[in-house]
């Protein structure tokens, strides 16, 4: 969702995934490896602030933000070869970006 006010654009976001299964065959006993059993759904939420400087500075637009703001622990499926198997999320990120328009 974002909101703009003048050349600030603030944004709030948020990304759902509902639970799956570690392997093609949807096992739900977990194993002590990760590669068989459910991975619970999570939310997670980000935010971004963001200021558009306009055609006297080449439409230079900066903006600031951070992903996972409530470094909440979460498990993403594996999508290696063999289709099995767990990663760890990303913890709280923050981050910088900056474009040009020419």
């Amino acid at each position: 969702m974002d909101y703009k006010l003048g050349s600030w654009t603030f944004n709030l976001n948020s990304d759902f995934q509902s639970s799956q299964f570690a392997d093609n065959a949807n096992t739900v006993k977990e194993s002590a490896d990760g590669s068989t059993g459910r991975i619970t759904g999570f939310m997670l939420w980000g935010a971004s602030v963001a200021y558009d400087f306009g055609p006297q500075m080449a439409d230079l637009n900066l903006a600031f933000g951070v992903k996972n703001i409530f470094d909440q622990d979460y498990f993403i499926r594996s999508y290696d070869d063999n289709n099995k198997g767990i990663y760890a999320g990303q913890p709280r990120t923050l981050y910088m970006q900056g474009a040009l328009k020419f």
